[in-house]
């Protein structure tokens, strides 16, 4: 055998070497991939959640908007009722019976007989459901919810809460806020002012 000659252990070990830095490099190859593709899609499904929660805002700003007008339109008094805990809203307005149902009108009284101190039943005016499908009760999605309102007395964040709009539209200001269901931090914000037609809706700062 000639000096400096390598063995056939060395020959053996040369590719396993190799093969094994081929490997490695493989491995940071496949970390890099998933880092950038987890650099493009996370924020793109941030992204797709914050339009899903716009798209409720702007839902429900809709409702509220379309109560003020008809409070307009018809002179009577609407409101815009909120389950907070239960996640549904629904536009309704201050009538009687007779105002929404014609033959439910009061018989008339017998000028002989005891003349009634009371108003009949269907002259007590009460909130109603406005009539055909913008009456329907509307639910937030699952991944959805009331995070609560902010009105003058307070902060209110369960059971019922109601925006009431006078003739006039007139309204107290309050602030309504929805988030997802499992993000506390990721909110919007719907401004209803006193008078002003459109419901502002705004990323929530905190």
């Amino acid at each position: 055998m000639r000096p400096g000659r390598p063995t056939d252990a060395r020959i053996q070990r040369g590719p396993q070497r190799a093969r094994a830095a081929f490997t490695l490099i493989e491995l940071i190859a496949v970390v890099a991939l998933l880092g950038m593709m987890l650099f493009v899609v996370v924020p793109r499904l941030d992204l797709a959640d914050d339009a899903r929660l716009r798209a409720e805002a702007r839902a429900l700003g809709g409702r509220i908007e379309f109560a003020r007008q008809r409070a307009i339109f018809t002179g009577r008094p609407h409101r815009v009722l909120m389950e907070l805990g239960e996640g549904w809203y629904q536009v309704e307005w201050f009538v009687s019976d007779r105002d929404v149902s014609p033959e439910s009108a009061p018989v008339p009284v017998d000028p002989r007989g005891p003349i009634p101190m009371s108003p009949p039943e269907s002259e007590q005016r009460h909130y109603r459901a406005i009539p055909g499908a913008p009456g329907d009760v509307v639910w937030l999605p699952e991944e959805t919810r009331f995070a609560g309102v902010e009105v003058a007395e307070g902060w209110l964040s369960s059971g019922p809460v109601q925006i009431v709009f006078d003739e006039d539209g007139a309204t107290d200001a309050a602030d309504v806020y929805v988030q997802q269901a499992d993000d506390a931090t990721h909110r919007k914000v719907l401004r209803v002012g006193p008078l002003l037609d459109q419901v502002e809706i705004r990323d929530d700062a905190g």
